[in-house]
């Protein structure tokens, strides 16, 4: 604690920031899908780093570094969870790095119409509505900054997890399947995807229960990804999903993609309760892919950051 004294006055005391928090630590149980990132190792590779760009061009980073005093790029950690229902559905994200997330919640809360709440103590927090969007963003360490979009339900569950008084979405299963990755990106759905089973892929997936997907950059032009699949499979699903991939390549998505480039570097393993599918993906040609199906919507997300939502 760090105490100032005033002459005749009281002393004033002003709250440290709280020790970093671990990323993963902080989202709520529960969650339908959950990721972790490095960004900064990501950026730092050219085939990972054109790909984020091909959705996120650096004009944009730019512009939020700038405005919000975030720069992705440098990110050591980042965490994102999505919760499908309930009276706290929405999404959380938890951005970890070289910038001072109080000035973030303050810069993010000038842009809040209207602005809901502003609280101080024990984290400096804002929320509101942000382009039709009910968000808070909360600082929980003097680097570590959360946005939650959604209900104020949401938050408190964040907030929750965070002072450990609920339990965190990756523990248990879960903790172990993101452990046993290394990749600066992995995701996982910890329930099933739930396909219709009138379908081939419905089929293969009918008794799936828990889906890993992990990227990494590998050789000077590829991202390598892996897909570990668990539940149960019916026998030959080893050729049954060597199908399948050749079949999504040659696909109007899998061609805009580059799933075509990926098909000879397929490898598949396959045992009665786990699936193992990976393969090197052409950088450029999925950073295309992605930019078509996801960079408009993606900036119109995350909108101008140099204009306030505010009418004059």
């Amino acid at each position: 604690m760090i105490v100032l004294a005033a002459c005749g006055a009281p002393p004033a005391t002003i709250a440290e920031a709280p020790r970093e928090p671990d990323v993963r630590a902080v989202l709520p149980e529960g969650a339908s899908l959950v990721a972790v990132a490095r960004p900064r190792e990501l950026f730092d590779a050219s085939p990972s780093a054109r790909v984020i760009r091909g959705v996120v061009p650096d004009a944009q980073l730019e512009s939020l570094r700038v405005h919000h005093g975030i720069d992705l790029r440098t990110l050591e950690h980042a965490a994102y969870a999505s919760y499908e229902t309930g009276e706290a559905a929405g999404d959380v994200i938890v951005l970890q790095g070289p910038f001072r997330s109080e000035v973030a919640v303050a810069e993010i809360a000038h842009r809040m119409v209207p602005r809901e709440s502003s609280v101080q103590a024990p984290y400096p927090r804002a929320g509101g509505v942000m382009r039709g969007t009910r968000i808070d963003a909360v600082a929980i360490g003097a680097h570590t900054l959360v946005i939650v979009i959604g209900p104020p339900a949401l938050t408190a569950r964040v907030l929750r997890t965070l002072e450990g008084a609920s339990p965190p979405a990756i523990a248990g299963p879960v903790a172990q399947a993101f452990a046993a990755r290394t990749e600066p990106l992995v995701a996982m759905r910890p329930i099933p995807l739930g396909l219709p089973i009138d379908t081939p892929v419905g089929m293969l997936l009918a008794e799936e229960e828990s889906l890993v997907v992990a990227a990494a950059p590998t050789l000077a032009d590829a991202v390598r990804v892996r897909i570990d699949l668990s539940g149960h499979f019916p026998e030959g699903a080893e050729a049954n999903f060597r199908r399948l991939v050749a079949s999504i390549a040659q696909s109007t998505m899998g061609m805009a993609l580059g799933l075509r480039s990926a098909v000879p570097s397929l490898q598949v393993s396959a045992t009665d309760t786990s699936i193992v599918l990976s393969a090197d993906l052409d950088a450029d040609e999925v950073a295309r892919g992605l930019g078509l199906l996801f960079r408009a919507e993606i900036a119109d997300a995350l909108g101008d950051p140099s204009a306030s939502d505010a009418t004059n």
